[in-house]
């Protein structure tokens, strides 16, 4: 795995953001059944998380824009028709 720490804090506050929305939404399994959940609603924790998530996205951004000579492309790779294409393309090959 890369050793990149900006990589790492990306990831970690990805998953704490998709646990935090299943929980809201399920609650959490237990051998009984689910239990707790928000029924739906989005609870302060997620929103605290999906903050996080926010920053590291800034976070890993900078490092790439840095590392790419602060190319226009690195922010968002999508917002092009020609990046959309290009992802939707590699998504298809690999099977997404």
């Amino acid at each position: 795995m890369h050793d990149d720490p900006t990589l790492a804090r990306l990831l970690l506050a990805a998953k704490d953001v998709v646990d935090a929305i299943s929980f809201d939404v399920n609650g959490i399994a237990l051998p009984t059944g689910f239990q707790g959940g928000n029924g739906g609603l989005v609870s302060q924790e997620t929103i605290r998380k999906s903050d996080e998530l926010r920053r590291a996205i800034a976070g890993m951004t900078s490092a790439l824009q840095a590392s790419a000579g602060a190319s226009a492309d690195v922010d968002h790779p999508l917002r092009s028709e020609a990046g959309r294409d290009s992802a939707t393309t590699e998504a298809v090959d690999k099977g997404d």
